[in-house]
């Protein structure tokens, strides 16, 4: 499920990312739309990095399990 979040995110984050890269957002008229794109950006940065931070920790106490058991 964790990994699922992860790539989820992560492919969000692309293509915002690409969306990000066009010129024509950093216009005056655009402002509005790339200070909602710079958010979803910041939110979505947030889900993954918890999502992988939890994955991790998981992993980490798996690993302990395997190596206890």
């Amino acid at each position: 499920k964790l990994e699922k979040e992860m790539a989820a995110a992560n492919g969000k984050l692309a293509t915002l990312e690409t969306t990000l890269a066009d010129a024509a957002l950093y216009v005056a008229s655009e402002r509005d739309q790339l200070q909602r794109l710079l958010q979803e950006q910041k939110t979505l940065q947030e889900q993954a990095r918890t999502a992988e931070e939890q994955w991790l920790e998981l992993s980490a106490q798996l690993e302990a399990m395997e190596s206890a058991g």
